[in-house]
């Protein structure tokens, strides 16, 4: 199964997961043509529907902390996507960390604030599957709000 371009572009822009990078102030982020907040997208693929459930953005003190995409499959395509897009990251991340838990692979993205990007498998939803993509802060980090600039 091959990633369809809207799914790849939601999941994985300009060499950023889900399109953004953590720590970016609220003022410099740009809701991408596919976050539509309260809204429940539909992505046609030959294999099926796949609902969103879900793209939240977290901001802490005025900054990107957190990106999450969940969504589940229909018509039992699961297995197959969650295949596709583990080869996607590694494609572009490199080798992916097994965890036990939810079949979840992570991957730590040395970026300017030090990330862990996540891919999980869950039971549950309306369709019996759960995935989740997560970017979230490297443990250990914290977002440092930039110092106000005193004019004279």
């Amino acid at each position: 199964m091959e990633l369809a371009a809207p799914l790849r572009s939601l999941l994985l822009s300009n060499h950023q997961p889900l399109g953004v990078a953590l720590g970016t102030p609220r003022a410099k982020l740009t809701r991408p043509d596919w976050f539509r907040p309260l809204t429940t997208e539909q992505w046609s693929f030959a294999t099926g529907i796949f609902e969103g459930a879900e793209v939240v953005w977290t901001l802490d003190r005025g900054m990107l902390s957190e990106a999450r995409a969940v969504f589940s499959p229909r018509n039992s395509a699961g297995s197959a996507l969650f295949d596709e897009l583990i080869e996607m990251f590694s494609a572009e991340f490199g080798k992916a960390k097994l965890m036990k838990r939810s079949e979840e692979r992570t991957w730590a993205l040395k970026t300017e604030v030090p990330s862990t990007l996540s891919v999980s498998r869950r039971s549950g939803g309306s369709t019996g599957l759960v995935i989740v993509v997560q970017l979230g802060l490297a443990k250990g980090q914290r977002l440092i709000p930039p110092k106000a600039v005193e004019e004279d």
